[in-house]
């Protein structure tokens, strides 16, 4: 009577000790509130931007068909693939522990004991007791085992702990997906940065090969007129320098085009090929704009947004389970099978053996490393919401910069296109004149290099409204394309 007493004031003890733990152990940090994103006037949302295709979107079949190169052999996008399989494994994992742990176990053995020890000890005076049978008689010399049945154990996620853990193995698993998604937008941009740098390339190449033949041309009429007395020599040197100028600018240009191919190449996963591309920058154009006023929608489906949302939330997860890892653990388990010292009674019922097992484990004295890890993992919860904080506000303003500077590149292309004009206009005038003596030499050369300086100048900005462009097509993390048959995400 007085054992079970004891028993039942133990238990209570070991109760209320847990409970006591339990009011002790410092709690989870909660999740801080975003910064709230700036409202506009207009509430459009997601919902009233229409859905483009990858093709409608860029509106360049040769660049169409190298982002589906890309996308199908680069191999960073291959290596994150693996990483999210992975994730999907560990995933697999954390589900299973839920599950008891069953496992076949066959044994057999032979131990010889020592004359001094209790088994060899124990084993000698069985023998020789008159309540065994004569097959119940242990071999001494040495002692056979055989074993063959099943095993168990199973535990009982009592405080969460294992939840927890598959929590932030789903919000893992969610991140590298995620992660994919930032990777292959990003390859891509880097793929559309590259065909227009292509392009703007071999513009350049255009104009300066035209100027180089028509700067050839006023030098052969320069030439004639130093012949009849008309100029002196020094025109002639300027205009050999100018052409000698343009030509090693042309080569320069040349020798640009064959690395960005190659930096091309290299993204596409291939070692040889031709690079095809268009000769103009297709219909770029922001005209859809107007329906990005209200962001947070569109911010909080971005790749990298999304990413840094769910490494806070398996942050989170990882702080609780580090807190449930403090109190006790219980585990149950057991086994059953044939055990038996001998060959010859080993497949016999009454060679069955089982044991049912109950095992409850409360740290002591690991409490303070205990309490470590979790304070660890509180800290990182808060790293992780710094990360997803400075993620939206990164995302905003990249948005609202994009559609900022997208209608001033509109005007400053308008207004330089008119300048290619009045310049173009001004060179026929310079050669007119020159060739009737009403201007010299370098007024016909500077009017020349104004107007080369001016459409080198036109094609890089429309090279940076095109990179405006791509810079969108990578902040709405692909959200726009919807196209079964060539999306890439």
């Amino acid at each position: 009577m007085k054992r079970n007493v004891y028993t039942y004031i133990g238990s209570a003890y070991c109760i209320l000790w847990m409970v006591t733990m339990g009011c002790k152990t410092p709690q989870v940090a909660q999740i801080p509130q975003l910064k709230e994103i700036p409202s506009h006037e207009t509430q459009t949302t997601t919902q009233d931007i229409p859905d483009l295709t990858l093709k409608q979107f860029f509106k360049d079949d040769y660049l169409i068909q190298l982002l589906k190169k890309a996308q199908k052999n680069n191999p960073d996008i291959h290596i994150l693939q693996q990483n999210v399989w992975i994730a999907s494994t560990v995933l697999q994992q954390s589900r299973k522990a839920f599950f008891p742990i069953l496992s076949i176990d066959a044994l057999t053995s032979g131990t010889k004991y020592g004359k001094y020890t209790m088994e060899g000890v124990g084993n000698f005076d069985t023998n020789l007791s008159d309540n065994i049978e004569e097959d119940q008689k242990i071999k001494t010399n040495p002692t056979p085992n055989h074993w063959l049945g099943l095993k168990t154990s199973w535990e009982i996620d009592l405080w969460g702990r294992l939840k927890q853990l598959k929590e932030s193995a789903q919000m893992q698993y969610f991140s590298t997906k995620e992660g994919l998604r930032l990777m292959q937008n990003e390859i891509l941009g880097q793929v559309a940065d590259l065909y227009f740098d292509l392009i703007a390339l071999d513009n350049k190449e255009k104009i300066l090969q035209r100027n180089v033949t028509l700067q050839n041309e006023i030098l052969n009429i320069i030439k004639i007129q130093r012949e009849v007395g008309k100029v002196t020599e020094l025109p002639v040197k300027q205009f050999q320098a100018s052409v000698v100028n343009s030509e090693a600018h042309l080569e320069e240009v040349r020798a640009e085009k064959i690395r960005t191919e190659r930096a091309l190449l290299s993204l596409i996963g291939e070692y040889e090929g031709d690079i095809l591309f268009d000769t103009t920058f297709k219909n770029i154009s922001h005209e859809w704009l107007t329906h990005l006023r209200h962001l947070e929608d569109l911010i909080h489906k971005r790749p990298d947004v999304q990413q840094a949302y769910y490494q806070l939330q398996a942050s989170h997860a990882d702080a609780k389970a580090a807190r449930s890892a403090m109190f006790p653990r219980l585990e149950l388990g057991g086994y059953w099978g044939l055990n038996s010292f001998s060959a010859a009674t080993f497949i016999n019922p009454a060679s069955m053996a089982w044991q049912l097992l109950g095992n409850i484990t409360m740290p002591v004295f690991q409490q303070k490393q205990l309490a470590s890890q979790f304070a660890i993992r509180n800290y990182e919860q808060q790293i992780a919401f710094y990360k997803y904080q400075q993620a939206v506000t990164r995302s905003y303003n990249e948005l609202q910069s994009i559609i900022g500077q997208a209608r001033q590149y509109e005007k400053i292309l308008a207004l330089k296109q008119q300048e290619s004009l009045y310049l173009d206009s001004a060179i026929h005038i310079s050669n007119d004149l020159y060739t009737t003596g009403f201007a010299n030499y370098l007024e016909l050369l500077t009017s020349q290099k104004n107007k080369l300086d001016a459409d080198l100048l036109l094609v890089d900005y429309q090279l940076q409204q095109a990179k405006l462009y791509v810079l969108l097509f990578k902040a709405l993390g692909g959200l726009m394309l919807r196209d079964e048959e060539d999306k890439l995400s």
